[in-house]
């Protein structure tokens, strides 16, 4: 039997992506990152944009500072007993569903 075309291996596209923020962009960011530290991100994409002209988002600087170590995803938190209190008699069944920790088999 002969394979069809959608499951041979392919190749890498060399083409580089449309939207990709290039390295230079990238080093520029954590410059003015490391420079003025008591910026969030929101404020560094808006003086960034401003000074350079050059449109980076806030979720763009993050993604560059994760890369770069300089800052690590939040920890997941875990939803405590008093958080759980519900004000309507039709979610509580929901909440013993979701966070029950035993399960039949």
């Amino acid at each position: 039997m002969t394979k069809s075309k959608a499951c041979e291996a392919r190749t890498g596209n060399s083409k580089p992506r449309w939207n990709a923020i290039s390295e230079k962009v990238q080093k520029q960011v954590l410059d003015l990152a490391l420079e003025r530290t008591d910026l969030s991100p929101r404020a560094l994409a808006c003086r960034y944009t401003d000074e350079n002209r050059y449109f980076v988002s806030e979720s763009s600087v993050c993604r560059i500072w994760r890369a770069a170590d300089l800052i690590t995803s939040p920890a997941p938190r875990l939803p405590s007993g008093a958080s759980r209190r519900l004000g309507f008699p039709r979610e509580s069944w929901v909440s013993l569903l979701v966070h029950s920790t035993e399960f039949a088999s």
